[in-house]
């Protein structure tokens, strides 16, 4: 503690809120690594990753070196400090607070038993002494490896964490403001140096030990959401709204590139793997080191809305900077990624992206100790140390409850009167210590209204909560009111909408069972004025979150009252969520706060996660299979089931149905030479004897949901360019196709594969693997064009950035591509239909 309290200028900074320099974190880091002698031999396009590990390829070898640039001239190791002493000022401005810590680290392993330790230098343990010790773990004597020493002195530190996070949760007020935090920035450290402990005395610790100090792990990670939501409210730092696609994209190209595979590292430093190929691609050399400054970084926590995403790029990028023997660099990403999970312990989804928050935390602690254990000096950047400092986390299971699990539904039971709109006074009385869970004994049995904060509850742009007051009231009807969160609420966009009307049709109609004369629906929305693209954008002059506390929580009334024309024709009687609210309930539904002073035998807020870009969805596609059963089972679908019936009447039977979904030129997005493509497929023998092609327009034209089902679920095959009409898709049959189309302009990063069944983490490709359906994304205007053809002559964006491009460009479909494209589809709905999964599997 005594150490603690001597934090250096850089914490005291980031504590006031003050402009963190270069004169602090970084100048410290810069001590650590010093950059190889070869820094002129490379200039744009060319740097050590793209040449030094290719050097045995002609090809490489003629392009990268010449007769004053060689290989051994340019590709020569570079050099690190090590030993405890390298990170003297690590903090910033000399601060000797790691440095010394590292040094008891290093004392202590000396002193732990049955260690084979050899010569050390300058009071430091040689390399391989921990190294032997962490290769025969299974080796050591039950007596050596359960040493009490090593448990006690993890745990101090754990204990030691646990008191500071403590200290800062016991404060009463919500602060708001990470300046009014004190402390806080001296909680990094703690948690940085329990990490280190473990990494360091972790082949003494037996299995026993692990399991007691992860479980204690566990709420240290919770104390980190405490005190995140004293400093900034509610938030959802993993809500990933802004720029979905493209981080999706990057969690694409991080299993790609293997992480989490323990072949990793093998293939991340072989020059011929698709892996290490992919790594050469980030641009670590190209960015510029302020880009990694502690003063960046602190923005980037205050304004990202995707943690796990932008953690993902900087994992990418700093396998780059290892390959670059950029050592500075590696420690300032490492540093970014520790702070920045910290913001995400209980929503990071770590059965979507290969990894988890505590990884970020055991390798940042595994870099330094790797340089602090060898002796003081200077250690060559070798393969087998640079091995080392790579990715290679022991895998971590999840810190908090699974993604989907938090989401909901919850329910309140025993009988409720609800009062949407209570004063935030009393919203605030009991807040911070309620949760999703166990909420019945949080109102029962008081006769009180009660102010309660409920949820999270989830969408396809991530976690929201409600406040809602409750009075306890024995005699309510036997009723039941479901609140629906709804975020879109303006737009009829089938996409968007499909998040609420599937999950609230199986939970709803196919679980629960509910009678829609015995059931009320309540409408939520976000937030009127929320505009997560302004606050992801937003320059940062106060040391607080660019997002207001607000839009995290959803709201009873419509949002956005310029728009009611809109409403009407959405939500109106003839409006396109009519057919579904019908079935929900036998009364009209509307906003939460025509519901005020109502009472309820039970009330359900939110509904099961169906969001499958970015996180692990709660449906499964038995459950979406159980909701087009549903359907179809209604009046609405049957009468229109029976009048196509008759108008079919005396044609051959068997023919597969091939649709196109054209949108109006005012709307854009319009297949341009439709009739050229049509007569094309017509002229082709396969398609005309198995295939009836026909056109449908006019769905975004205010037909009836189950019209727009109906067209659906009598296609086979859709054709359609991405856009709000591929929304539906999940209404084909089990084992129908989708032909996603996009524009020659649109960017790399936006995933379109150009095979079957293989994008299903975009937004079209995983709805059609929840649906059971085969899908395709083409860019089709060319023919037998490869991805990286299509990338170099579209003149298509940089995946790492976020070049704008037109969405509503009209699509030329080259007609020898469309007609290759109707075959395919037709082999593939007449095969075998894809499994129906689960969830989503991890390859």
């Amino acid at each position: 503690q005594a150490q603690a309290a001597r934090l250096p200028a850089a914490a005291a900074a980031l504590m006031a809120g003050r402009r963190v320099t270069a004169a602090t974190l970084a100048v410290a880091v810069a001590a650590v690594g010093a950059a190889a002698a070869s820094d002129d031999c490379w200039q744009t396009g060319y740097s050590r990753a793209v040449c030094c590990y290719q050097a045995h390829i002609e090809s490489v070898r003629d392009q990268c070196f010449d007769g004053t640039y060689t290989f051994e001239r340019c590709c020569e190791p570079g050099v690190a400090k090590t030993g405890p002493y390298a990170f003297a000022g690590y903090l910033g401005d000399d601060s000797p607070l790691l440095s010394d810590y590292l040094l008891r680290l290093v004392q202590r392993v000396r002193a732990m038993p049955d260690h084979r330790l050899e010569e050390t230098v300058n009071g430091a343990p040689s390399s391989t002494s921990w190294s032997w010790a962490r290769r025969h773990q299974h080796r050591l004597s039950a007596t050596a490896r359960s040493a009490p020493a090593a448990e006690a002195f993890v745990l101090s530190d754990l204990k030691m964490m646990e008191r500071h996070m403590n200290g800062i949760l016991n404060k009463t007020e919500v602060v708001k403001n990470y300046r009014a935090l004190p402390g806080f920035v001296q909680g990094y450290y703690f948690l940085l140096a329990y990490f280190l402990a473990q990494e360091a005395l972790g082949p003494w610790l037996s299995p026993a030990a692990r399991r007691i100090i992860r479980a204690r792990e566990v709420k240290v990670w919770s104390m980190w959401t405490g005190v995140y939501r004293k400093g900034f409210g509610y938030m959802d730092f993993c809500r990933c709204m802004e720029g979905g696609e493209f981080y999706s994209h990057v969690g694409n190209n991080m299993r790609l590139a293997g992480f989490s595979k323990r072949h990793f590292l093998r293939t991340m430093f072989n020059s011929s793997s698709a892996q290490h190929h992919l790594m050469r691609q980030q641009q670590c050399r190209e960015t510029p080191l302020s880009g990694f400054f502690p003063e960046a970084a602190l923005t980037l926590m205050f304004t990202t809305g995707c943690v796990p995403g932008d953690v993902g790029m900087a994992a990418l990028l700093l396998q780059n900077c290892v390959l670059e023997q950029d050592i500075q660099k590696v420690l300032l990403l490492h540093d970014t990624m520790f702070r920045m999970s910290t913001l995400a312990a209980d929503c990071q989804d770590s059965k979507f992206w290969p990894f988890t928050v505590r990884d970020t935390a055991t390798q940042y602690a595994r870099v330094i100790w790797e340089l602090a254990r060898r002796p003081n000096g200077r250690a060559p950047l070798e393969q087998p140390l640079l091995r080392r400092l790579a990715w290679n986390p022991p895998r971590g299971g999840p810190i908090a409850a699974p993604w989907h699990g938090q989401c909901g539904p919850h329910e309140l039971r025993g009988g409720v009167r609800i009062s949407f709109g209570v004063d935030d006074a009393r919203q605030r009385m009991e807040q911070d210590e309620q949760s999703n869970l166990g909420l019945a004994k949080l109102y029962q049995g008081t006769g009180r209204l009660q102010a309660l904060t409920l949820g999270p509850v989830c969408t396809e742009i991530g976690r929201f909560w409600l406040r809602l007051g409750v009075t306890p009231n024995a005699a309510s009807r036997e009723r039941t009111l479901a609140i629906i969160p709804v975020t879109f609420s303006w737009w009829s966009n089938p996409w968007h909408h499909l998040h609420w009307w599937l999950p609230a049709l199986y939970y709803l109609r196919v679980k629960e069972r509910l009678l829609p004369e015995d059931t009320d629906v309540a409408l939520t929305f976000m937030h009127g004025e929320a505009h997560w693209g302004k606050s992801t954008t937003a320059k940062v002059s106060e040391p607080e979150r660019t997002e207001p506390e607000e839009w995290s929580f959803l709201w009873g009334k419509w949002p956005k009252p310029d728009k009611m024309d809109k409403f009407e024709k959405a939500w109106g009687p003839t409006g396109l969520h009519a057919d579904v609210l019908a079935v929900l309930s036998a009364r009209r539904a509307a906003p939460l706060e025509e519901f005020n002073g109502q009472s309820y035998s039970r009330v359900i807020v939110g509904l099961p996660a169906v969001r499958y870009t970015l996180q692990i969805p709660r449906m499964a596609c038995a459950q979406v299979a159980s909701v087009k059963e549903f359907v179809e089972s209604t009046p609405n679908f049957r009468a229109l089931a029976a009048q196509r019936l008759q108008s079919q009447h005396g044609r051959p039977s068997g023919r597969k149905v091939l649709s196109f979904i054209q949108r109006t030129p005012k709307e854009g997005r319009v297949l341009q030479n439709l009739t050229e493509v049509i007569r094309a497929m017509e002229a082709n023998v396969n398609i005309s004897r198995g295939l009836d092609v026909r056109i449908v327009r006019g769905l975004s034209k205010g037909w009836p949901w189950t019209q727009q089902y109906h067209a659906i679920r009598t296609s086979d095959i859709i054709v359609s360019v991405g856009g709000a009409a591929l929304g539906w898709l999940w209404a084909l049959p089990h084992g129908g196709a989708a032909i996603e189309l996009r524009s020659a302009g649109s960017p790399i990063w936006l995933t379109c594969s150009e095979r079957w069944d293989v994008d299903w983490r975009e937004m079209f490709g995983g709805l059609a693997r929840l649906a059971g359906v085969h899908h395709i994304c083409v860019r089709p205007h060319a023919v037998d064009l490869t991805v990286e053809a299509i990338a170099g002559a579209a003149g298509l964006s940089d995946p790492s950035s976020f070049t704008p491009y037109e969405r509503d460009v009209d699509i030329y479909v080259h007609p020898q591509r469309a007609v290759q494209l109707a075959e395919q589809a037709l082999l593939q709905v007449t095969g075998p239909p894809p499994p129906c999964l689960d969830h989503h599997p991890d390859t």
